[in-house]
Protein backbone atom coordinates (compact mmCIF):
# COMPACT_ATOMS: atom_id res chain seq x y z
CA UNK A 1 0.00 0.00 0.00
CA UNK A 2 2.85 2.39 0.83
CA UNK A 3 4.40 1.78 -2.59
CA UNK A 4 1.15 2.62 -4.37
CA UNK A 5 0.74 5.84 -2.35
CA UNK A 6 4.35 6.79 -3.12
CA UNK A 7 3.92 6.14 -6.85
CA UNK A 8 0.64 8.09 -6.99
CA UNK A 9 2.16 10.95 -4.99
CA UNK A 10 5.24 11.18 -7.21
CA UNK A 11 3.09 11.05 -10.35
CA UNK A 12 0.95 13.94 -9.10
CA UNK A 13 4.03 16.00 -8.22
CA UNK A 14 5.68 15.26 -11.57
CA UNK A 15 2.68 16.31 -13.65
CA UNK A 16 1.79 19.33 -11.50
CA UNK A 17 5.31 20.73 -11.88
CA UNK A 18 5.21 20.64 -15.68
CA UNK A 19 5.76 24.10 -17.15
CA UNK A 20 4.25 23.27 -20.54
CA UNK A 21 0.81 24.20 -19.24
CA UNK A 22 1.97 27.77 -18.60
CA UNK A 23 3.42 28.33 -22.08
CA UNK A 24 1.23 30.00 -24.69
CA UNK A 25 1.73 28.56 -28.20
CA UNK A 26 0.94 30.68 -31.25
CA UNK A 27 0.78 28.87 -34.60
CA UNK A 28 1.05 30.75 -37.88
CA UNK A 29 0.55 29.31 -41.37
CA UNK A 30 2.22 31.48 -43.99
CA UNK A 31 2.24 31.07 -47.78
CA UNK A 32 5.02 32.81 -49.68
CA UNK A 33 6.71 32.43 -53.04
CA UNK A 34 10.18 30.93 -53.19
CA UNK A 35 11.65 34.32 -54.12
CA UNK A 36 10.27 36.48 -51.32
CA UNK A 37 11.34 37.11 -47.74
CA UNK A 38 8.96 37.16 -44.78
CA UNK A 39 9.20 39.14 -41.53
CA UNK A 40 7.37 38.41 -38.28
CA UNK A 41 7.37 41.07 -35.56
CA UNK A 42 7.61 39.38 -32.16
CA UNK A 43 7.14 42.69 -30.35
CA UNK A 44 9.07 44.71 -27.80
CA UNK A 45 10.78 43.27 -24.75
CA UNK A 46 12.63 44.46 -21.68
CA UNK A 47 16.42 44.68 -21.64
CA UNK A 48 16.84 41.23 -20.11
CA UNK A 49 14.04 39.53 -22.09
CA UNK A 50 14.30 38.19 -25.61
CA UNK A 51 13.77 35.32 -28.03
CA UNK A 52 15.66 32.38 -29.47
CA UNK A 53 15.12 29.92 -32.30
CA UNK A 54 14.49 26.55 -30.66
CA UNK A 55 13.90 24.69 -33.94
CA UNK A 56 15.59 26.09 -37.02
CA UNK A 57 13.89 26.00 -40.42
CA UNK A 58 15.49 23.33 -42.62
CA UNK A 59 15.18 24.92 -46.06
CA UNK A 60 16.25 28.51 -45.45
CA UNK A 61 18.58 30.97 -47.05
CA UNK A 62 17.81 33.37 -44.19
CA UNK A 63 16.28 32.39 -40.84
CA UNK A 64 17.30 34.80 -38.11
CA UNK A 65 16.22 37.06 -35.27
CA UNK A 66 17.19 40.74 -35.22
CA UNK A 67 16.61 43.15 -32.36
CA UNK A 68 16.15 46.87 -32.69
CA UNK A 69 13.21 48.39 -30.84
CA UNK A 70 11.36 45.09 -31.36
CA UNK A 71 12.50 41.58 -32.23
CA UNK A 72 11.94 40.66 -35.87
CA UNK A 73 12.20 37.14 -37.27
CA UNK A 74 13.22 37.07 -40.96
CA UNK A 75 12.84 34.05 -43.23
CA UNK A 76 13.70 33.49 -46.86
CA UNK A 77 13.59 30.00 -48.42
CA UNK A 78 16.48 28.48 -50.32
CA UNK A 79 16.47 29.32 -54.01
CA UNK A 80 14.10 27.07 -56.00
CA UNK A 81 12.76 25.34 -52.86
CA UNK A 82 9.10 24.32 -53.01
CA UNK A 83 7.26 22.69 -50.11
CA UNK A 84 6.86 23.35 -46.41
CA UNK A 85 9.22 24.53 -43.70
CA UNK A 86 8.83 25.11 -39.97
CA UNK A 87 10.54 27.30 -37.39
CA UNK A 88 9.88 27.45 -33.63
CA UNK A 89 10.77 30.55 -31.64
CA UNK A 90 10.77 30.76 -27.85
CA UNK A 91 9.93 34.05 -26.15
CA UNK A 92 11.86 34.40 -22.89
CA UNK A 93 10.58 36.77 -20.20
CA UNK A 94 10.79 37.29 -16.47
CA UNK A 95 14.50 37.92 -16.05
CA UNK A 96 15.43 40.35 -13.31
CA UNK A 97 19.02 40.77 -14.50
CA UNK A 98 20.51 38.42 -11.91
CA UNK A 99 18.59 35.31 -12.94
CA UNK A 100 17.57 34.01 -16.32
CA UNK A 101 14.03 34.29 -17.58
CA UNK A 102 11.81 31.43 -18.65
CA UNK A 103 9.95 30.52 -21.83
CA UNK A 104 6.59 32.28 -21.67
CA UNK A 105 5.47 31.80 -25.27
CA UNK A 106 6.33 29.69 -28.31
CA UNK A 107 5.70 30.88 -31.85
CA UNK A 108 5.52 28.14 -34.49
CA UNK A 109 5.58 29.41 -38.06
CA UNK A 110 4.82 26.91 -40.80
CA UNK A 111 5.73 28.13 -44.26
CA UNK A 112 4.13 26.90 -47.47
CA UNK A 113 6.58 27.79 -50.23
CA UNK A 114 5.20 28.10 -53.78
CA UNK A 115 6.50 29.39 -57.11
Amino acid sequence: MKKICLIVGLTIIFFSCSKDDDVNITKENISISNTEAYEYDLGGFGDEDGARISQQAEHHEISELNRNETIIYTYKPKENFLGSDLVKIEIITGSDGSSSGSVSKIVEIKFNITE
